[in-house]
């Protein structure tokens, strides 16, 4: 599951109260104590000496790696995160994760081919084409918002939205951005647009709005 909600917190959002980003990391930390652990080990080795810090996590755990992967591809999730450890997070590639101190840049990462996502990655990468299908046919923004989703295509999506070149390189290629919530609800709008949608999609309240109790298994 991405993040289990009690439902007093999902009260106060439906009241339209705001919930701070402290009680936020609380709920993420709770849901996803794998991703957690793996945030403080990376914020605890950056220095001004060593700003940059790496973690392998091949023969990790699926279901650890998928937590890392759940954090790592929610935009609201990501952010909030960065914030409280003071760095920013990021994969390079698959199953590693790195961190780097916000005063310094991360380390150069090349741009993936698309096509060799949309073979590899093909039931992912055609989730984010329906998006940028319906941003080309005039609409400023898109969701893609599915009820159910097979246990590859999941993998799939979450890779794309978790790896920073793939991510970016499809980006670029679609000139989209991209965001995610968890595996029910992706969304994206064109390169340079600002529509307040894609904007509201990805706060702290629209994250927890989508973690209803048959929609957590992403």
């Amino acid at each position: 599951m991405s993040l289990s909600v009690p439902s007093k917190v999902i009260e106060m959002v439906k009241s339209g109260e705001r919930i701070s980003s402290p009680v936020f990391i609380k709920l993420v930390q709770a849901s996803l104590p794998a991703f957690n652990v793996v945030c403080s080990f990376l914020a605890a080795q950056l220095t001004e000496s060593n700003p940059r810090a790496s973690q392998s996590m091949t023969g990790v755990l699926g279901e650890h790696y998928g937590q890392v992967l759940r954090g790592m591809a929610s935009t609201a999730i990501r952010r909030e995160m960065q914030k409280h450890f003071g760095c920013t997070f990021y994969m390079k590639a698959e199953r590693t994760l790195s961190a780097v101190l916000p005063e310094h840049e991360p380390e150069e990462m090349d741009d993936v081919d698309p096509e060799h996502l949309k073979e590899d990655l093909a039931q992912g990468y055609s989730t984010l084409q329906v998006i940028h299908r319906r941003v080309s046919d005039g609409s400023d923004f898109a969701v893609f918002a599915p009820k159910t989703m097979s246990d590859k295509r999941r993998l799939e999506l979450l890779t794309l939205m978790a790896v920073e070149p793939y991510k970016r390189s499809l980006e670029k290629a679609m000139n989209m951005e991209f965001a995610f919530q968890n595996c029910h609800k992706s969304s994206g709008k064109g390169k340079g647009t600002s529509p307040q949608a894609f904007d509201d999609f990805c706060t702290i309240e629209a994250q927890l709005l989508n973690q209803s109790a048959d929609m957590t298994d992403c």
